[in-house]
């Protein structure tokens, strides 16, 4: 048995009794273990769970230029007042997505000074769309520094449980 050592004063409240707040952690505290989870819903097609990929959204920028810049820049140079008109214009994803962090190792992004100024608009899109982790184009698109130079893997939600 041990007792809790850091017990606030909320809990004391519920709890006044004080032996009511012992914790029985099946083993002596030098015994403890640490576990990873190592599983993933991502991709995995073995696993009936798992997330169907939908694509991977990403920009590279030159050293020292703006993103933001660069793509307001583009916006007005290829006929759009507004990042809403470019939702008209290019054919996203109309669903809910997940969104995974990418490290910059990967491969498969688009070079936004090279790239053809629809498909670097259309990432653009995509990316001012991405929240922290989900993908939602019944938002309002925001760019910021930080959403452009992001990269990311798509997924289609799916079920977390196996059918029995």
């Amino acid at each position: 048995m041990y007792q809790l050592s850091s017990v606030n004063k909320r809990v004391e409240e519920f709890y006044p009794d004080p032996r009511k707040r012992w914790c029985n952690f099946g083993a002596p505290r030098n015994r403890t273990r640490t576990s990873r989870i190592q599983t993933t819903l991502f991709g995995d097609t073995e696993k009936k769970i798992s997330w169907q990929w939908h694509e991977r959204v990403g920009l590279i920028f030159e050293e020292g230029h703006s993103p933001l810049e660069y793509i307001e820049n583009l916006l007005t140079e290829s006929g759009f007042r507004s990042p809403d008109e470019l939702r008209r214009a290019f054919e996203i994803p109309s669903n809910f997505l997940a969104c995974r962090m990418l490290r910059n190792k990967e491969t498969g992004f688009v070079k936004a000074n090279s790239a053809p100024a629809e498909v670097v608009l259309r990432q653009a899109l995509i990316l001012g769309y991405c929240g922290p982790d989900f993908y939602d184009p019944t938002r309002p698109v925001i760019w910021t520094r930080s959403r452009l130079v992001r990269k990311l893997e798509l997924y289609e939600t799916g079920d977390f449980y196996a059918d029995n």
